[in-house]
């Protein structure tokens, strides 16, 4: 399956899409105020101490004190063999920690002892000694090859995990990640021994980077980015870790919109609606919870097939690839219920449960899933990270007291610019005025403050804005003047 990844550079915001078979399956964003923070290390410090949880709160600069859970686990990508047992902190020690999940809903980041570091085929696990192999690498000759590589490159007292992209890797390029990774570990180590808690001690490189170390694959066929000072590090990147991807970079200096000429911009407003059209005529209805995601398969309109049972297995079948898409998308994460439309025999679920885990099988978050249970759901799980993107891009809508959702203010300021730059560069000419409800021009003047007087400099034209109380959650205006 072809795939690309597409790069857009704004104001204060970096924007990320992964295009599989011409449909955007991931979307990455991070706004520059507020940079993400899973992957970094902390050296923090135990403020309070969980006792019957077996867990403590680690401040490590954040507003709020991170969770840190005190049973370890494995770090490998999907290893399953059994953690090491659970170590034990007191209030006020200095802890070293890596934050797992970003801070959401309220609660404080999750954080983790097992510290890793991870690179273009290892991730280095220093405080857990062996080697292990990531599950999705299945072929068993090709995981003792590995293995074998890598008992002549890994010390007795480290750690090494061979991440999915390492299969077909040779020896060289197992050394040059390892190396890397150890020099890495070694300034880590150095700025821990003179840092004063709390303080970063390592921060993973920048979105952009962060994609093509994680997400470049075989089936990759072009990387476009409109920044130039971005294209110019991803290449510098490429060169050094990623020589086989480097051709395939491209500056993208087009008038249109990249997120707007490959249908992105389509795709997430889609992926924040509950309900998905299907070709078929069926649709989905997705719901979020705190607690589990649902799912549930409609026919809809859809009225073909050969009889009802054929008709609803080409709906189930066409939902199970929609729904994997989706999951990936909206970045829905833990557990997630479906139910398909009812299917009478076993072969027609057995034929939707493999479309549905063949769909998933590219999903690197993707844990595992369920048979069909009594009552004919499907359950599927898939580790959490990033905020998933609802919860990043809209909140509780005010208007309808919680019964929908909204674009936040901050997101919807970076869309007004978005739109603004768009429309300036199509109409030169004086000043843009933005008129929105006091909310958005808030935002405009704080958060998105700095993004906003890039976009003016890089315009050339002075931006007004007016707040007006009568403008609804998503309305605005841009005059051109």
């Amino acid at each position: 399956m072809s795939a690309e990844i597409l790069c857009t550079v704004a104001p204060g915001e970096t924007r990320i899409a992964l295009i599989e078979a011409g449909s955007a399956v991931e979307i990455f964003i991070e706004r520059h105020a507020s940079p993400g923070v899973v992957g970094n290390i902390y050296l923090g410090r135990v403020s309070r101490m969980l006792t019957g949880m077996e867990a403590a709160f680690v401040e490590i600069g954040f507003e709020r004190a991170g969770f840190l859970g005190l049973r370890r686990r494995r770090a490998a990508e999907d290893e399953e063999e059994e953690p090491p047992p659970p170590v034990t902190v007191h209030e006020g020690e200095t802890v070293t920690v890596q934050v797992q999940k970003a801070s959401q809903g309220g609660k404080g980041a999750g954080l983790t002892i097992n510290l890793t570091l991870p690179g273009r085929y290892l991730v280095y696990a220093p405080k857990q000694n062996g080697i292990r192999i990531s599950r999705r690498i299945t072929d068993e000759a090709e995981r003792a090859r590995l293995a074998d590589i890598m008992d002549g490159i890994a010390d007795a007292d480290e750690g090494f995990i061979l991440r999915t992209a390492a299969a077909g890797a040779g020896m060289v390029d197992l050394e040059s990640d390892a190396a890397y990774l150890r020099e890495s570990w070694s300034a880590l180590e150095e700025r821990s021994a003179n840092a004063e808690a709390p303080a970063l001690i390592f921060e993973e490189p920048d979105p952009i980077v962060r994609v093509l170390r994680d997400r470049a694959h075989e089936s990759l066929r072009r990387i476009l980015i409109d920044d130039a000072e971005a294209f110019a590090a991803a290449k510098r990147y490429a060169a050094r870790f990623l020589p086989m991807i480097e051709p395939l970079l491209d500056h993208y200096t087009d008038d249109e919109p990249l997120f707007e000429r490959y249908g992105v911009e389509e795709a997430i407003d889609l992926a924040l609606s509950p309900k998905v059209e299907l070709a078929c005529g069926g649709h989905l209805m997705i719901e979020t919870t705190h607690a589990l995601s649902a799912i549930d398969v409609n026919s809809g309109r859809h009225t073909g097939g050969v009889n009802l049972a054929e008709t609803l297995l080409e709906t189930n079948l066409e939902a199970a690839v929609e729904i994997a898409r989706q999951v990936r998308l909206r970045n829905l994460a833990g557990l997630i219920v479906i139910d398909f439309i009812h299917m009478e025999t076993e072969e027609h679920q057995a034929r939707v449960l493999a479309a549905l885990e063949g769909a998933l099988a590219g999903d690197p978050a993707f844990g595992r899933s369920t048979g069909f249970s009594d009552l004919g759901l499907v359950e599927i799980s898939r580790r959490r990270g990033r905020e998933p993107l609802a919860e990043m891009l809209t909140g509780v809508c005010g208007r309808c007291q919680g019964a929908g959702r909204a674009l936040t203010p901050l997101a919807l300021a970076y869309r007004i610019m978005r739109e603004a730059a768009r429309e300036a560069r199509q109409r030169p000419g004086g000043a843009i005025t933005i008129l929105a409800r006091p909310q958005v021009i808030e935002a405009l003047q704080g958060e998105a403050g700095a993004a906003l007087e890039a976009l003016e400099a890089s315009l050339g034209r002075e931006v007004a804005l007016e707040a007006d109380r009568g403008y609804g959650p998503e309305q605005y205006d841009i005059v051109l003047d």
